[in-house]
């Protein structure tokens, strides 16, 4: 018994407190294979149960964090769709294929290096419930496919 009990508990203090810490879990969980979400042909990040590693893969929360002014990033994300633009890309396209579309959509500029190396790309689309639905560094050559795609109504972007 006293041998069982010390490697059971060994194992338990290997694992920590995973039960109530789990941030991969609570936090890093990503819509992979959604229907709305735009998906990229490389191979995505593995996912950590127990690590929330972060990041801008499509499917993924959107990292939160405080810019150079200390203004928390996620406050400043509209109430639909926010289409983050580190680099000032010209977006009207994709503005006016959403605005046709009846999709809400807010066009977030944001100058601070720092947060633009943790976006990982020029260009993020963020829905309302703070998860990525696409990024790249330019916008897509029809913008009417992708706003269609993350409402539900397309299945594919091409």
């Amino acid at each position: 018994g006293e041998r069982a009990r010390a490697v059971a508990g060994a194992e338990i203090a290997a694992i920590g407190n995973a039960e109530n810490e789990s941030l991969g879990i609570e936090i890093g969980y990503r819509y992979d294979g959604s229907p709305v979400i735009s998906s990229e042909a490389a191979t995505p990040p593995l996912l950590d149960p127990l690590v929330h590693r972060g990041g801008t893969w499509p499917g993924t929360r959107a990292p939160s964090l405080f810019l150079a002014n200390g203004t928390a990033m996620f406050d400043l994300f509209g109430p639909g769709f926010t289409l983050v633009d580190f680099a000032g890309v010209v977006v009207a396209p994709l503005m006016d294929a959403a605005r046709r579309a009846g999709l809400p959509l807010d066009h977030l500029r944001i100058g601070d290096p720092h947060a633009r190396a943790v976006y990982e790309r020029d260009l993020v689309l963020v829905r309302p419930d703070q998860h990525v639905a696409w990024r790249g560094d330019a916008l897509p050559g029809n913008p009417r496919a992708l706003i269609d795609l993350v409402r539900g109504a397309r299945t594919q972007l091409e």
